[in-house]
């Protein structure tokens, strides 16, 4: 395995730079979350009915909850959180590296303080009612997409309408057994009536032994916890104020912003439509073409809960307050908008929980890897732009070329002197014609450089597709690519892999050799 440290090639974000440039001492680490274990207050009676919760959405998906479920009763557990969109078949493999992360972050835990339970969550956002983010999947260089116009929370919608997708993932192992597990894994899950347990059944497979909880937070029940919050929102829109102050405090630093409030940060479900509530001049609210005053509004949520829904800005605090959290693991983005959301969290007085930067992850098969070294390049190498790479290793090769003989600048400063002795007129011709001369010496390199490509096509096509196993136009493939190829090549060695290698205290990059 091999680390790369993700400030020097992958993150441009000055947030990210600043706040995750290094990696994280444990030990100052521990000390931080024995902080917020003393600080976090979760009543008994939030253990239970987030327990009656978890216990409720196994048995309606036909499974057995994960061994720990029990656990989140005793005042001695807490949570460590990662969540995503229910992609189609997980999407990106990002999906899989998060949830990886928190399961590391377990691990660390459990070992340093042993008097505590620590519990992996992956919070599935069931109430997004975004189609397109979940319903494209990137796969062997194809696209596996589903076509819809949804407008409810999408882990209510049936899981039959995502029925093309898998008959077109099935296709592609027709003649390749080795997806056979996966896709069986699939196959079952899909005859699970709504998406959220369709979502949670294959990832609660993929994960059997890790004692992973899959939660879908769109319950009455949670809702409930929460409405102390939605009631404040309503009567101050408390939210919209603060974000913005934060906001505000962020920009002055130059940092770039991920979301920005609404006046009111609240969706209103109704049969089965997520449709978001405008606050309007007149100390009004709006859903639809309703108009709702201030206490008809609050009479609903008094009424029904469970039908008001939290936005980009209010989830984290919904999840936090309902959860007995510590840590947060996101991506860039992600850690990016929870850092604009801290005021808020005190104003609503929860605690706000240690973020975490995901683990990023990249594969390298183990013959391109010893084709790459042999040709003399190092693993840094493979982050170059494609066109620089190939200039530098052709001026390093070809030793005898005009360029690598004539020093330019040498020649320059000579020619200067002389000059300054005899007639300074000189200097503005000296300084056309040297402009000259550097287009033309550019020229023949684009020229040398495209007939060497043309020549040595094979090769550089190697380099080209080496790199592209890693990274592809700046992006890296975990940001798109499904991680269900890796999977089938590894089998149940994938999982284990990615846990041996992880590290999400460590700001890096680990590129892993394959077989």
């Amino acid at each position: 395995m091999y680390s790369i440290p993700l400030a020097k090639h992958i993150y441009s974000s000055s947030f990210i730079l600043d706040s995750f440039s290094e990696s994280v001492d444990a030990k100052y680490f521990i000390e931080d979350i024995t902080q917020q274990i003393e600080k976090k207050d979760f009543p008994l009676a939030y253990r239970k009915t987030l327990h009656d919760v978890i216990k409720a959405q196994y048995k309606r998906t036909g499974i057995e909850p994960p061994f720990q479920c029990d656990y989140i009763l005793e005042d001695n557990c807490y949570t460590i959180t990662t969540g995503h969109q229910l992609c189609l078949f997980g999407g990106p493999q990002l999906f899989i590296h998060k949830i990886i992360s928190v399961l590391k972050m377990v691990e660390v835990l459990k070992s340093a303080l042993p008097d505590f339970h620590f519990v992996p969550v992956f919070w599935m956002a069931s109430e997004d009612h975004d189609f397109k983010e979940i319903s494209e999947l990137n796969i062997f260089n194809n696209t596996i997409s589903i076509e819809g116009d949804n407008i409810s929370p999408v882990g209510r919608i049936k899981t039959q309408v995502f029925e093309p997708a898998l008959k077109e993932l099935l296709s592609f192992f027709e003649n390749d057994h080795r997806g056979n597990e996966l896709t069986s894994i699939f196959k079952e899950a899909f005859k699970r009536e709504y998406w959220s347990d369709c979502s949670r059944y294959w990832i609660s497979h993929l994960f059997s032994e890790k004692g992973l909880i899959v939660l879908d937070a769109d319950e009455p029940s949670l809702k409930a916890i929460f409405s102390s919050v939605l009631k404040k929102e309503i009567e101050e829109q408390f939210s919209y104020k603060l974000v913005s102050q934060q906001n505000d405090q962020l920009k002055v630093k130059g940092y770039d912003l991920q979301v920005y409030p609404r006046e009111i940060n609240l969706f209103y479900i109704e049969n089965d439509q997520r449709k978001r509530i405008v606050f309007n001049n007149n100390d009004q609210f709006e859903i639809g073409s309703t108009v709702f005053s201030k206490n008809q509004l609050l009479q609903k949520l008094k009424n029904n809960p469970e039908n008001f829904s939290p936005n980009v800005v209010l989830r984290p605090l919904f999840q936090e307050m309902i959860l007995p959290n510590l840590v947060y693991v996101g991506g860039p983005s992600e850690v990016t908008y929870w850092a604009q959301l801290e005021k808020a969290f005190e104003e609503a007085e929860i605690l706000y929980p240690r973020l975490i930067l995901r683990d990023s992850f990249a594969w390298i098969k183990k013959s391109d890897l010893e084709w790459w070294t042999k040709q003399k390049l190092t693993i840094e190498d493979i982050f170059l732009d494609f066109d620089k790479l190939v200039k530098r290793i052709y001026f390093d090769d070809v030793s005898d070329s005009f360029y690598s003989n004539i020093d330019v600048s040498n020649l320059e400063n000579q020619l200067r002197k002389k000059i300054n002795e005899v007639d300074k007129s000189l200097m503005q011709m000296l300084n056309s014609e040297l402009t000259k001369f550097r287009k033309s010496l550019e020229k023949i390199q684009k020229k040398l450089i495209a007939n060497s490509k043309k020549k040595n096509d094979i090769y550089y096509n190697r380099i080209k597709k080496i790199q592209s196993s890693i990274m592809k136009n700046n992006v890296l493939n975990e940001r798109k690519d499904s991680f269900i190829q890796n999977y089938i090549d590894l089998g149940e060695n994938y999982i284990e892999k990615l846990m041996e290698e992880s590290s999400p205290l460590s700001f890096s990059l680990k590129i892993i050799v394959k077989d």
